[in-house]
């Protein structure tokens, strides 16, 4: 299966993961396959961080003896906006650059996630997409149109 790395910073970056790992109950039938792709995930995560970092410092402000400059929360500082659009071309190609894991998505039962207590957003969703098959069960002719929300 494919994935971009813009994909995998959603993951990494946003709660929707974590959300879901925290969830009591979750049946081993999804929660195998899900970590067996999560594990797959650590290399790309490791090589997509060095590549953003090395960005980063290509472009950044550096003190006298060569060193990056940092800003409040250990930010990178950039001596232009010439670096910063710099930046943010290189990124936007970083993160356009696919990559490969092996595996299927795993499929899942989103009603049966939410009677666990799972409550994602549609954010987490999203985010989640490219490793789970959300199914989500079709109306009953009980349901009014619309849904509950």
């Amino acid at each position: 299966m494919k994935l971009t790395n813009q994909q995998l910073s959603a993951l990494i970056i946003r709660p929707g993961l974590a959300k879901l790992r925290q969830t009591d109950g979750l049946p081993a039938r999804f929660t195998f396959p899900l970590r067996l792709l999560i594990k797959q995930l650590t290399p790309a995560v490791e090589a997509y961080d060095e590549a953003r970092r090395a960005i980063a410092e290509k472009y950044c402000l550096r003190s006298d003896d060569g060193k990056p400059k940092f800003g409040v929360g250990e930010s990178f500082l950039w001596p232009s906006a010439d670096a910063m659009r710099g930046v943010e071309a290189e990124m936007r190609e970083l993160n356009a650059l696919e990559f490969e894991i092996q595996g299927e998505r795993v499929r899942a039962d989103l009603e049966a996630l939410e009677k666990l207590g799972y409550r994602p957003s549609v954010q987490d969703l999203l985010d989640l997409e490219p490793l789970i098959d959300f199914v989500i069960p079709p109306p009953t002719a009980t349901d009014k149109p619309g849904g509950d929300v």
